[in-house]
């Protein structure tokens, strides 16, 4: 994931595609961040188009793999219409409890494990 940073923000060159392919890998290899990183790409058309579907896609697969900013931002998506989304308020309560929980989870002194 750090590569993809990397790549991507390197100046004055800027290899997008190496930081996609590693982005892509990170999510492979577990890293839900990296999977966050590929949404927000995708909605900012950072590296790639800007396709909201795809960007959808990605923050779904984060949040699902554990990142609470990607739940976040996908239930604001679903309560206020945002990237293409149908405004849907049982999906963004949905999202929203999923964050509160993935939240509760990495601030618990055991990191969500339990006992």
């Amino acid at each position: 994931l750090q590569l993809s940073v990397l790549y991507f923000s390197s100046n004055p060159v800027k290899n997008t595609a190496f930081a996609l392919r590693h982005a892509e890998r990170a999510v492979q290899l577990g890293e839900p961040h990296a999977a966050y990183l590929l949404g927000h790409w995708y909605e900012n058309g950072a590296i790639v188009p800007q396709d909201d579907k795809r960007a959808v896609f990605w923050y779904t697969k984060a949040a699902q793999m554990g990142d609470f900013a990607a739940s976040h931002h996908l239930a604001v998506a679903y309560r206020s219409g945002q990237l293409g989304l149908p405004v849907d308020r049982h999906l963004a309560q949905s999202f929203t409890e999923l964050t509160e929980r993935l939240l509760d989870a990495a601030e618990s002194p055991s990191g969500g494990e339990k006992d």
